[in-house]
């Protein structure tokens, strides 16, 4: 009997070691050791359906520290115009002492979910750096002499090495979040997949000639789009289900996609939230019968009525700002402080460029509008750019670092704007045609770095100039 009481004794200490982690909502805990910053630090949960701040208090010996309710996965930690990605599980309190300063520093993790931030820091910088090494100024391959079977086994070799770090970490890292594990191992296979569509993109930016045989992008048919975890916790495979919707209307109709899709993705989330965003697109894009089609058949494959309402609200805004229509007025402000109306525009053309700081295609077209709006200027049309910046500091440090000419305007509310509502709501970078009596004229015209706008704008403008 002595000995039966020290077995159990033995398998309840066990088993007490082994505690089973909780992936549903919980109370959470972050306590972070920084110094040097302006306002406390805040945290906004990886691709949550609505960006939630959520605010630090400062403690008596300095350190910030999160206290929340919560469910597991990454959460951004941003501390000024700096951050790290976060692994949270519930009732894991995890401690991070920060030393350096701004983009030198070190984080060390403790505590908690310590194991997991490690891997996610060291997996982050090598990302950083395979970026740099691939598609960087000094880069050490030049992918503009590759073929298809070369790029393919640079991904290979590229998903081997990856999966090599994920083994030798976690052999020396133990950690029981076979959950996060399965996660970090899955967006491995993944980046193979977005690594074999980016190389020939960032090719064709280089070299327009270069284009890949319909075969290869067969890895398409082997793409997991059904992933939920890989969804709520990795920004770049949330973004990749859209994107291979926006490769595939390449080369076929929004019907056959839209079908395709519907029958690919079966988790009902997932899928609900492609129509949501690819119905945004469509309908922010499309034009006449385009737009009456394209919502029809949206209605066709959404069930869900709000998301519905929300469409059929774009829906409405765009036929408001077909061509023909005349637009509402606008004032909004520029850099220096001054409002600009509508009305101060009538009488010439206008041509206007809606943009952001953070959005990464708008700026490349940025630089060749700049140039454009140089060989128009002293015709009877106007290129002006609307930012939809909601920080305006980075809209004006963004608009004296690169010492951008002509008339800088800034709209943070654009989304519910009457004017800009009409053409920002589905994305941007979006260019925009309007008469000198305010009708639109073109509500989707090309974009600047395509060739054809300048050509395109003096048929439009002829023979007004």
């Amino acid at each position: 009997m002595k000995y039966f009481f020290i077995l159990l004794a033995l398998i309840v200490g066990l088993s007490s070691c082994n505690e089973e982690i909780n992936y549903e909502s919980g109370k959470m805990r972050l306590n972070v050791q920084v110094t040097g910053l302006k306002n406390n630090p805040t945290m906004f949960k990886t691709n949550a359906k609505e960006r939630i701040a959520i605010k630090s208090v400062k403690l008596d010996d300095g350190s910030y520290q999160f206290d929340f309710e919560g469910v597991f996965g990454s959460y951004s930690l941003i501390l000024g115009d700096d951050g790290a990605e976060i692994y949270m599980l519930a009732n894991k309190p995890l401690k991070v002492v920060i030393e350096g300063e701004i983009g030198k520093r070190k984080y060390h993790y403790e505590g908690g979910t310590a194991t997991q931030c490690n891997y996610l820091m060291q997996s982050n910088n090598r990302t950083m750096i395979l970026f740099k090494t691939i598609f960087g100024t000094n880069n050490d391959v030049d992918l503009t002499q590759m073929n298809e079977s070369e790029i393919i086994s640079y991904c290979k070799k590229i998903k081997s090495e990856n999966l090599k770090f994920y083994d030798d970490f976690f052999i020396t890292n133990k950690t029981d979040d076979a959950r996060f594990k399965k996660i970090e191992k899955d967006y491995i296979n993944w980046s193979f997949h977005w690594l074999s569509f980016a190389i020939p993109k960032y090719i064709m930016s280089k070299k327009p000639e270069f284009q890949c045989s319909e075969q290869y992008y067969s890895f398409i048919d082997d793409f997991d789009f059904n992933n939920q975890d890989m969804y709520d916790q990795k920004t770049e495979y949330h973004r990749s289900v859209s994107d291979s919707y926006l490769f595939l209307r390449k080369n076929y109709d929004d019907y056959d996609v839209c079908d395709l899709f519907n029958r690919k993705v079966t988790n009902e989330k997932i899928k609900l939230n492609f129509f949501k965003g690819v119905g945004s697109f469509i309908l922010a894009t499309a034009e006449g019968e385009k737009l009456e089609d394209g919502y029809a058949l949206l209605m066709k494959y959404i069930n869900d009525t709000s998301v519905k309402v929300e469409l059929t609200n774009i829906y409405n805004d765009r036929k408001k700002a077909m061509p023909g229509v005349i637009v509402p007025d606008f004032a909004f402000q520029d850099q220096h402080g001054k409002i600009w109306k509508s009305s101060d525009f009538k009488g010439k053309y206008l041509v206007i460029d809606f943009w952001a700081t953070w959005c990464g295609p708008c700026k490349e077209g940025l630089l060749f509008y700049q140039k454009e709006r140089e060989y128009f200027i002293d015709k009877n049309v106007n290129l002006i750019n609307i930012s939809v910046d909601q920080n305006k500091k980075a809209w004006l440090e963004y608009i004296k670092e690169h010492d951008l000419k002509g008339i800088q305007l800034n709209c943070p509310n654009f989304r519910e704007d009457e004017f800009a509502k009409l053409f920002a709501n589905g994305g941007i970078p979006r260019y925009v045609v309007i008469d000198p009596d305010g009708r639109v004229i073109n509500g989707q015209f090309d974009s600047p770095h395509h060739g054809d706008f300048q050509k395109k704008l003096l048929k439009i403008l002829t023979p007004s100039i």
